[in-house]
């Protein structure tokens, strides 16, 4: 059996596989990508050549058929020159340039490179050897005139409808008083941006001239002398006016001018101030404006005349903790000390053996810490937690039970708990709760053996907290004797 012609197809592919990979890889449409002249107007003695840069190197033969030059409706004959590695074709027509004619520059689409890759489409420019006469004007400067700048070294931007003399332009600008400077013109050549090396002196008025003698690229003349002026800010380092709370405005009186803590401003552990300054900061200015001790995450939010921001946290503030605010030389000072951030507290624990027993003196009974504690005749017990809080708050049930530990070593008695309930009012406590006080009731069945003495530990940790997301400061402990 002949197995030959199964192997010749792989090793064919093998010995043409780089040239296949390598035309791959230039798979691409040729393009265009210079030429030259490339203006619409230029004079006939600049000129003793078009040119035409392709992207690609190129056929020579496919190439020079595809190019045409026109002077008007007729074909003008010439020579070709290849330089750049066959990329740039140059045409040198017999007859010279003549002036006032328009001459058009065409590639056909039959162009195509060394790889025969062609034009994606059939390229044309035209363009004429007359002067262009058309006078050039300013479109845009900036700083628009009388305005009021704000930096010490503000850019003067100036935009023209064409593109631009670059050497008229310098014999034709003047700004007054002189200031040293460097001048940036774009790729087009039709804007400029004057930028100074040097401050401007604060609160001056600096005017801009721009004579008629400045010139576009075909000679023609500025339509019109420009002249603006603008004046720039005073320097003068800004000071805090005021810091007061948002929104309700109450001051905060600074150290130097006799303040310090002051209890009747009630802050709350979110508040928020409003610091008001002489004049609008700079970016600069604004970089490390204020220091706050103990240091605590912060934001600054500045309104549109950046002359006033508002200073917020990040996290809440801590209760009954003294802060140092730093801005500008003033120092300010204020304590977390409002009602609406009080953390809440356990004042006491009370304990009823029966619920349904009547009303009396001996009903609920006090828990004090120490005490040796009876709890042989429960009946329908319930442990009492009388909780003070911020006074629009009430407590987080479920924070309390995750708070809640109640430990009896040893096992002197089993306590079970069955039910909780918050401010009861259906059964009269011991003490009726007042505003920013809440009972929290466990409803429990308890067994006790006489026979074992120990201790009952209620402990209540920092889990617990309010809806106004205030927390218990430190963990409650009461311990009871069993005997």
């Amino acid at each position: 059996m002949n197995r030959t012609p199964i192997y010749l197809l792989p090793w064919v592919f093998l010995l043409g596989g780089c040239t296949f990979i390598a035309g791959l890889m230039h798979m691409q449409p040729v393009e265009i990508v210079t030429w030259s002249p490339h203006r619409e107007y230029v004079e006939a003695g600049e000129l003793s050549s078009v040119s035409v840069t392709f992207s690609a190197a190129m056929q020579r033969s496919l190439c020079e058929q595809a190019f045409e030059l026109r002077r008007e409706d007729s074909a003008v004959s010439g020579h070709f020159s290849w330089r750049n590695g066959d990329t740039t074709l140059e045409f040198i027509p017999e007859i010279p340039f003549s002036e006032n004619r328009r001459y058009s520059v065409a590639v056909a689409a039959t162009a195509e490179d060394n790889y025969g890759n062609s034009l994606a489409e059939r390229f044309l420019f035209e363009f004429a050897t007359s002067r262009e006469s058309v006078a050039p004007g300013v479109v845009l400067h900036e700083p628009a005139d009388g305005a009021r700048v704000h930096g010490k070294r503000a850019p003067v931007r100036i935009v023209f409808s064409e593109p631009m003399d670059e050497a008229s332009f310098y014999g034709g600008f003047s700004l007054f008083p002189p200031v040293y400077g460097g001048f940036v013109w774009n790729a087009s050549g039709q804007e400029v941006v004057f930028t100074p090396l040097v401050d401007y002196a604060e609160g001056q008025i600096y005017e801009v001239h721009l004579e008629r003698s400045v010139r576009d690229r075909s000679g023609n003349r500025l339509d019109k002398p420009l002249c603006f002026n603008f004046q720039t800010d005073s320097f003068a380092k800004p000071s805090i006016i005021t810091m007061e709370t948002v929104p309700d405005g109450r001051l905060l009186v600074p150290i130097e001018s006799g303040g310090g803590l002051d209890g009747s401003l009630e802050i709350e552990k979110d508040e928020q101030f409003l610091l008001t300054f002489s004049q609008r900061l700079t970016e600069q200015q604004k970089t490390g404006l204020l220091h706050i001790e103990p240091p605590v995450a912060h934001f600054l939010s500045w309104e549109n005349e950046q002359d006033r921001c508002t200073l917020g946290f990040d996290v809440f503030l801590q209760w009954n903790q003294v802060y140092v605010v730093e801005v500008l030389g003033r120092t300010y000072e204020f304590v977390v000390d409002g009602p609406g951030s009080l953390p809440p507290s356990i004042r006491q624990i009370t304990y009823c053996a029966d619920l349904g027993a009547p009303a009396g003196a001996e009903k609920y009974i006090l828990l004090a810490f120490a005490d040796n504690a009876d709890f042989t005749d429960a009946q329908t017990p319930a442990f009492d937690f009388y909780i003070d809080h911020a006074v629009d708050a009430e407590v987080n049930i479920g924070s309390f039970l995750k708070a809640l530990d109640i430990a009896v070593v040893p096992q002197c008695l089993s306590i079970t708990l069955h039910d909780i309930e918050l401010s009861p009012l259906s059964i009269d406590p011991l003490t009726i709760p007042a505003e920013g006080q809440s009972i929290v009731r466990l409803r429990c069945s308890i067994f006790d053996d006489p026979a074992v003495a120990g201790t009952v530990s209620f402990r209540v940790d920092t889990q617990l907290q309010d809806t106004a997301q205030n927390h218990l400061s430190q963990d409650y402990v009461l311990i009871l004797n069993n005997n």
